[in-house]
């Protein structure tokens, strides 16, 4: 049996492939749930221990790099904004 880290399973279960398996297979309309049947069956994926840590700082890393260039165009459309400001006044 291979050792699996949290932060992998974690990352594994939101990828897109599981989520429409976990969306095809929740019951409820208000509140839905996933039968312990369900998370039983899904099909993990357990690579080596090396292999999930770096898969997990390659995903925290682009995670980072998302949220900078949100930052980054929130910042340049704050800047857009003074520039229109001051030339309209």
């Amino acid at each position: 049996m291979r050792l699996i880290l949290p932060e992998f399973l974690a990352w594994q279960m939101n990828q897109p492939d599981a989520q429409r398996y976990f969306s095809q297979s929740a019951t409820g309309s208000y509140i839905t749930s996933i039968r312990r049947q369900v998370l039983e069956a899904f099909p993990v994926q357990i690579p080596t221990i090396n292999r999930q840590q770096l898969l997990v700082r390659v995903a925290q890393a682009a995670q980072r790099e998302k949220e900078l260039m949100e930052q980054l165009m929130e910042n340049r459309k704050r800047e857009l904004n003074l520039v229109a400001r001051d030339l309209l006044a």
